[in-house]
This record gives structure tokens, sequence and C-alpha cells, in this order.
């Protein structure tokens, strides 16, 4: 399996508060399965300014203590970028890390913080788009403004946007309303992948296993190994050294201009079914455990974070 979307840095935005639970998320999700992660640290430009060095030292440090280790996952680095001011911005600075790439285009994580879908969302979406940036909708089944109404993501959609649902959205720990939304967004086909997003290794762990099992499950194999090991896969496909190959706006005219022309294939499905109603079904919790921290280790004062 494959984790788009993970906060496995620690000592940013909303990951691990040290690095032996850094590391002890990266072995659970080896032991789940999991063969590459993709780092996704919260990038906020309207809050804070993007330092996209001081990412990149934080990156390299953590691969090389990894591998000291002895995990051999594969990372790369990524980020969850928020909806709102100086995003587009930040792109234009080459600050943002991409999680990958989608026919031709490159692919961001982007989040809605707030608890509806923002005014200026789509106009958003469309300068990202004529940059040759593709948005990744992350966890959108989260907001209360999809619970209420899914079929408001169908603008997106249509204006090719991609959709990751988290792990542990399916396993119900958010709640019945965010699980069936979830579920309904599967059914009808809008799901792109399915990531972890995972904060640390307790309350919010990696549970990529237990979320898949289900996938398979309630949907079928086929739909599992899509959302988990397929999708994911294409996305990370493409060679970007971190995550940092940001295309300039020509790059971005041209890819739109390839994406309209005859024969090319739409950046992504949109399935035009309707979708189902929720149904009831069990809810999957996560354990409830205490963090085990790994013993202090003699290279721990060498990470500069």
């Amino acid at each position: 399996m494959i984790d788009l979307h993970g906060h496995y840095l620690p000592w940013v935005d909303d990951g691990p508060d040290s690095l032996d639970e850094a590391l002890l998320m990266l072995r659970r999700a080896e032991a789940d399965g999991v063969r590459l992660v993709v780092l996704t640290p919260t990038l906020d430009p309207g809050r804070a300014p993007v330092l996209r060095v001081e990412l990149e030292k934080k990156f390299a440090a953590f691969v090389q203590l990894m591998e000291r280790r002895g995990i051999r996952l594969r990372l790369r680095l990524g980020a969850e970028l928020v909806h709102g001011p100086g995003v587009i911005g930040a792109l234009d600075r080459r600050e943002v890390p991409f999680v990958g790439e989608w026919e031709g285009r490159r692919v961001v994580l982007l989040r809605w913080a707030e608890e509806f879908i923002p005014i200026g969302a789509i106009t958003a979406v469309q300068e990202m788009a004529a940059r040759g940036v593709l948005p990744m909708l992350a966890h959108p089944e989260r907001n209360p403004g999809v619970v209420r109404s899914p079929a408001a993501l169908e603008l997106f959609l249509c204006d090719g946007c991609l959709i990751q649902v988290d792990a542990g959205s399916v396993l119900g720990w958010y709640g019945t309303q965010v699980r069936d939304t979830a579920f309904r967004l599967i059914e009808a086909g809008r799901v792109t992948v399915l990531a972890s997003g995972a904060t640390d290794a307790s309350a919010r762990a990696p549970m990529m296993r237990a979320a898949r099992d289900v996938l398979a499950q309630r949907f079928g194999e086929e739909t599992a190994v899509r959302l988990t090991e397929l999708n994911p896969s294409l996305v990370v496909a493409a060679d970007l050294p971190h995550g940092f190959d940001v295309p300039t706006q020509a790059d971005g005219a041209a890819a739109a201009a390839n994406a309209a022309s005859p024969g090319m294939p739409a950046a992504a499905p949109v399935d035009s079914r309707p979708m189902p109603s929720p149904t009831a079904s069990g809810s999957h919790r996560r354990p409830d455990q205490e963090p085990v921290i790994a013993p202090a280790d003699p290279d721990l004062p060498l990470m500069r974070f």
C-alpha cells in the first residue's frame, strides 16, 4: 500500500512531538503493509511563511535517521496546503511540495480549514489548473458542508479535482455521519485514494490495513486495491525530487492546452451515477492505547529540527 497523506514529520504543524514517536508511526505503517509514505506537513501561507529550505533539511535528516533504524519504507516529501490567502503566491514562488502527478499535472493536497466549502474555493482550483496544478481535496468527507450535501463536490470534480478520504473516516473515528459520507463518495466512484491522515502513534495512528479491510468487505477487493495501491502508485510514479519541482505558468498553460486537445483523457473521471443514500453499519474504533515511545538514541541530538 501507499500512504499519500500522513503527518509523520516531527515538530512540524500537527505531527508527532518527538522523533521517537515519528519513527514508531513509520514502524506501524511498515508493519501494516505500507511500502511508501508521502510526508505531508500542513502549510498555511496565510498564517506563516513557507520555509522550503527548512522543510527539505528536516526531511533529509528524518530519512537518514529512519535508514539508521532499519526501517525499509520509502519516503517522499509532500504537503497539505490550506486553502486561503497566499496559496497561489506560494505555488508561484515554488514553495509547495507536491504529492505527485496525475495525467501530466502536478498534484497538490488541498485542505479546507473552514466548517463549510469556503468562498473562493472554485476560483482557487481554476487558478491552480491554469498553472498545471491539480488539487487533491484532503478528506472532504469530514467537512460539515460536504456531510450536509455531498453533491456539492460535483462542481469540483467537474473541474478535475481528485478526492482523498481518510482511513479514520471509514473506520468510524469521526462519527457515523462522516463515515456514511465517505461510503457514499466511494460507492459513487468519486474517491481517488484512501490515506491514513495520521498525526501520531496512538489517537490518530496509521491504520491503513484496517481501513483497507473495510473497503474490501463493503465494496470488494477491486475497490480496495484501486484506492490503496493502484491509484496512489499512479500519483507517485513521477520522479519528483522532494516533491519540489513546480511547473512554471507557461508549463501550466501548455498542460491545460494538452488537456483540452481532442483525444486526451480527462484529469479525473466523473461518475454520472447519483449518490446512494447512506446505510447503517457497524463502527470500527481505533485502538485505545497509550503511545509506546522507544528508548533514547544517541543519534537524536544530531537531528536539527
